[in-house]
């Protein structure tokens, strides 16, 4: 892994915004993203960028000129195969805060793989939000790395020799010197793996070629050399004395006994495309993160690495990894010139689940899309269902909670059953009367909430009108409404009437009672 540091003493204008705002530039979601201040439901990167700044100044203490760091932590595109966002993320935690600053701060993490290194940035206040300290040490990460690296079985370009800072070449070199360079090269990939299948794995991933011999027995290639495993020291027996049993291990020799494919046929999307010529440039994967000079290539934005290829005429998009955020780019662009229909995938099992997944995400099926060529287990159904639900907690989708009329009628009656118990009235009628309702506003515009029956009425319609326009039958919801007018209405008479017929009583009753006038 390679640390990189910036501090930033968040002094000048929209420091910490900007810095943060850079982070959200790739638009991460579910695990690529992981934050100490949560993001609020419809805030757009801007407020999300300027809420963080403004979070993370008032922590500030006072004398403190550095508030935060912005760091990044890469790893080698071996390791990124292998890792998940969360696991990276989870690594930069112990990196910077576990053993580095300490945990009690704001913290704001993204991970990237629009490089031929993926990386996690990291900004990180200084402030101790327990102690109210800040920390200023220079602490040296080197230690911390190393020791991850091999708590993790991860690789670490300075210390590791590779194809690349190794040159055995067979005109300078003998076989022996060659076989030995070889030997020490594979051993320090060994050092690497946690089971024999892994090993086989890493050793393909470097551009080996491994051959099946038989049974468990295999040889390996190099430069034009053929070595026998055993040869090595690096026999199936060598390897289970090491790193125990592995079921999988034939299988696994078997299965990368294959040609080893080509990159742009790692896997790849398949459909049937037109002539469609409305594609723009939007807010979207594809146009924010890749970049192409012909629509046939398209790379990584800001790099020359290639992320897939796209051949309209035959409605193909062919994938250089099982990258899940290039094959969200590349289903983009099959869409862009694709009516709804089917679209087949094929690849690797990686590749191809990571193109299941992210065709769901995507919600292509509700659009008219179908996906095949891959059969979903059970796990793979369960990771899809808690990616959504991460990505419905993060974006703040709202879930369905219509009712029924009856539903919400029950609902109304609580409301007005608990208003009775507590001021000792019929309140039926104020839950639905308009005018009412406008009194109370003045009201409380005019002496404030000093009048507790009159603030209690006004939140009772409040109240009953969002649970009618939750009704998900909006002619019953209008229905029941009418009808409750029209009580109102008819109540309202009835009072109206009720208080004529007393003032005509009583003006009777004056007029009986009334003394005659007798003339002297």
């Amino acid at each position: 892994m390679i640390n990189k540091m910036k501090i930033r003493t968040g002094g000048y204008k929209n420091g910490v915004a900007n810095s943060a705002k850079y982070l959200l530039k790739t638009e991460p979601e579910g695990d690529s993203i992981d934050c100490s201040i949560e993001r609020l439901e419809g805030e757009s990167n801007q407020a999300y960028a300027n809420r963080i700044e403004k979070i993370f100044e008032s922590a500030r203490v006072p004398n403190q000129k550095n508030l935060y760091q912005h760091t990044a932590l890469a790893f080698h595109p071996t390791d990124g195969e292998k890792l998940t966002d969360a696991q990276m993320i989870d690594i930069a935690k112990e990196v910077y805060l576990k053993n580095g600053l300490g945990e009690n701060r704001h913290y704001l993490f993204v991970v990237e793989r629009n490089t031929d290194h993926p990386h996690v940035h990291a900004l990180l206040h200084l402030t101790d939000l327990h102690a109210n300290r800040v920390n200023n040490k220079f602490i040296k990460y080197n230690p911390i790395l190393e020791k991850l690296e091999n708590k993790y079985g991860l690789y670490n370009l300075h210390r590791t020799p590779t194809l690349t800072n190794t040159k055995p070449s067979n005109e300078k070199l003998s076989e022996r010197n060659l076989k030995n360079d070889f030997r020490e090269e594979l051993k320090a990939i060994l050092e690497r793996a946690l089971t024999a299948s892994e090993f086989l794995i890493l050793i393909d991933g470097a551009g080996l070629n491994i051959t099946h011999n038989s049974n468990e027995s295999y040889s390996l290639t190099k430069n034009g050399q053929t070595f026998k495993a055993s040869d090595l020291g690096l026999s199936y027996k060598a390897l289970k004395g090491r790193l125990g049993y592995d079921p999988n291990f034939s299988a696994t020799l078997v299965s990368l006994h294959k040609e080893k494919p080509r990159m742009h046929d790692f896997g790849a999307l398949v459909g049937a495309t037109s002539e469609i010529q409305n594609r723009k440039k939007r807010h979207r994967t594809l146009d924010l993160n890749f970049d192409t000079r012909d629509d046939n290539s398209y790379r990584y934005k800001d790099s020359e690495r290639i992320a897939f290829e796209y051949d309209k005429s035959g409605g193909k998009v062919s994938f250089q990894s099982s990258n899940r955020m290039a094959i969200k780019a590349g289903l983009q662009r099959l869409i862009d010139d694709m009516k709804p229909g089917p679209i087949y995938i094929s690849g690797t099992d990686a590749f191809k689940k990571n193109a299941w997944i992210e065709f769901h995400m995507m919600n292509l099926e509700k659009k008219g899309y179908s996906i095949s060529g891959y059969r979903p287990t059970a796990a793979d159904h369960a990771a899809l269902k808690k990616l959504k639900e991460e990505q419905e907690a993060r974006y703040g989708k709202k879930q369905d909670d219509s009712l029924t009329i009856d539903q919400a009628q029950q609902q109304i009656t609580d409301l007005i059953d608990a208003h009775d118990k507590n001021h000792g009235s019929n309140s039926k009628l104020k839950a639905f009367d308009e005018s009412s309702y406008k009194e109370n506003r003045r009201l409380e515009e005019m002496y404030g909430k000093g009048f507790t029956s009159v603030s209690d009425e006004k939140t009772l319609y409040e109240s009953t009108q969002k649970l009618l326009e939750k009704v998900k039958d909006k002619e019953a919801a209008e229905k029941f409404k009418a009808e409750m007018s029209e009580l109102i209405k008819m109540e309202k008479e009835r009072a109206e009437k009720a208080k004529s017929d007393k003032a005509l009583g009583q003006y009777e009753n004056q007029k009986r009672n009334k003394p005659k006038y007798k003339p002297k």
